[in-house]
C-alpha cells in the first residue's frame, strides 16, 4: 500500500531486486578465490619440486660427477607420480558425489525449440486477424513475414554451404572453440607457451652453455616460481580493483615488457649485465603470466556455455600443448646455442601477438561480452 501511495519502490522491493546481483557478485567472488586458490597450488608445489628433486638426487647419488646410480631416485619420484593420481582420482570422485548434476550431459530440447517457433508464428497470424490491427499493421507484418521467409531462406543455403565448408575443413570440436566470445582470448594464452623464456631445458642448455652451474639454475628455477606464486596475490588485489578484462590487459603489456628486458640483454657485450637482464626479464615476466593465466581462465567459466565447457577446455588444452611443442621443434631446427636469440625472437613475437588478440578479441569488445 506504501508502495502505491508514494509511488516509489519499497525497500524490501529493492533488496529483492538487488539479491541477484549481490549473488552473482559473490559468485565472481567465489570463483575469483577458487580459481587463486588452486594456482597457488600448483606453483607452490613447483617451488618444492626443484628442492625436492635435488634431495633425492644428493640421497641417492653416490656424489660422483654424473650422480652415480639415481634408480632410487627414478622409483621414488615414480611412485610419488602414481600416488598423486590416486589421489587426484579420489578427489574427482569426491566432486560428482558431491555434485551429481556434473555428470549429466546436458541435451537441447528440439521439440522445445519447435514448439516456441510455432507459438511466435500463431501469435503473428492472431495479430494479423485481430479487430485491433490496422491495415497499416497488417501490411508491416505481412511484410516482415514474407521478408523473414526469404531470409529463411537464404540462411538455410548459406548455413548448408558453410556447414558442408566446415564439416570438411574444421573439426567440430574447433568449430565450438571459435564461436565462443572469449576464443581470442583463448588463443592468446596458446600463443605464450611458444615462448622459451622460462627456465625450462632449451633455456637451461643455454644457461649452461653460457657457464652457469646447474646448482645456480635451479635455484633461479624457484625464484621463478615463487615470483609467480606473488602473481596470484597480485590478481586477487587486481581483480577486487578493476574488471577482469582490465586485469588481462595489464597483464599481458607486463609480461611483455619485462620479456623485452630478457631479448635486449642477448646483444648486450657484458656478461654479467646480460645474464642478470635475461634472468630478471623471466623472474618478472611471471607475475604477468599467471595473473593473464587466471584472467582468461575465469572469464572462460563465466562466458562458455555450461554445455560446451568440455569441449572448449579440451581443444584449449591441445592448442596450449600444440604451442609448446613448437618450442621443441624450433629447438630442433636451432640446436646451435649461438642462435638461440633466433628462438627467443619466436617466443618474445609469439607474446606480442598474443597481446594484440587480446587487446582487439577481448578488451575492445569487453561491454559486448556480458
Amino acid at each position: 500500500m506504501s508502495t502505491l501511495a508514494s509511488g516509489r519502490p519499497s525497500a524490501d522491493d529493492e533488496e529483492t531486486a538487488a539479491t541477484p546481483e549481490r549473488e552473482n557478485m559473490a559468485q565472481k567472488a567465489w570463483l575469483s578465490d577458487t580459481n587463486v586458490a588452486l594456482k597457488q597450488i600448483d606453483l607452490s608445489c613447483k617451488v618444492a619440486a626443484p628442492a625436492m628433486a635435488g634431495f633425492f638426487v644428493a640421497a641417492f647419488g653416490d656424489g660422483g660427477s654424473h650422480g652415480g646410480d639415481l634408480k632410487g631416485a627414478a622409483l621414488l619420484v615414480g611412485a610419488l607420480n602414481a600416488s598423486a593420481l590416486v589421489v587426484e582420482y579420489v578427489c574427482t570422485k569426491r566432486i560428482y558425489d558431491l555434485i551429481p548434476d556434473l555428470a549429466a550431459k546436458r541435451v537441447v530440447n528440439k521439440k522445445e525449440c519447435a514448439e516456441m517457433k510455432e507459438r511466435t508464428t500463431e501469435d503473428q497470424k492472431s495479430l494479423l486477424l485481430s479487430d485491433s490491427a490496422t491495415s497499416s499493421d497488417r501490411t508491416e507484418l505481412s511484410s516482415l513475414s514474407d521478408m523473414s521467409k526469404e531470409s529463411k531462406k537464404n540462411k538455410r543455403v548459406h548455413d548448408s554451404k558453410c556447414h558442408r565448408f566446415y564439416l570438411r575443413w574444421v573439426p567440430d570440436g574447433m568449430r565450438v572453440y571459435l564461436k565462443q566470445p572469449i576464443a581470442s582470448g583463448g588463443i592468446a594464452l596458446a600463443l605464450l607457451y611458444l615462448n622459451i623464456l622460462t627456465f625450462g631445458a632449451i633455456m637451461t642448455a643455454y644457461l649452461v652453455w653460457r657457464g652457469m652451474r646447474l646448482q645456480t639454475i635451479g635455484v633461479w628455477r624457484g625464484i621463478s616460481s615463487a615470483v609467480g606464486l606473488m602473481g596470484t596475490f597480485v590478481f586477487h588485489y587486481s581483480a577486487s580493483h578493476l574488471t577482469l578484462e582490465q586485469t588481462g590487459m595489464w597483464s599481458i603489456l607486463f609480461q611483455f615488457s619485462a620479456l623485452s628486458i630478457s631479448y635486449a640483454s642477448l646483444f648486450i657485450g657484458s656478461y654479467d649485465t646480460s645474464l642478470s637482464m635475461l634472468i630478471g626479464g623471466v623472474c618478472t615476466s611471471r607475475v604477468g603470466l599467471w595473473v593473464f593465466d587466471i584472467t582468461i581462465t575465469q572469464l572462460m567459466q563465466e562466458l562458455i556455455p555450461e554445455e560446451a565447457r568440455g569441449t572448449v577446455g579440451g581443444i584449449q588444452q591441445s592448442i596450449n600443448s600444440f604451442f609448446e611443442l613448437l618450442t621443441f621443434v624450433l629447438g630442433i631446427l636451432f640446436p646451435d646455442p649461438r642462435y638461440f636469440h633466433v628462438l627467443v625472437f619466436a617466443g618474445y613475437a609469439s607474446v606480442a601477438v598474443a597481446a594484440f588478440l587480446y587487446l582487439f578479441g577481448v578488451f575492445a569488445r569487453r561491454d559486448k561480452l556480458h
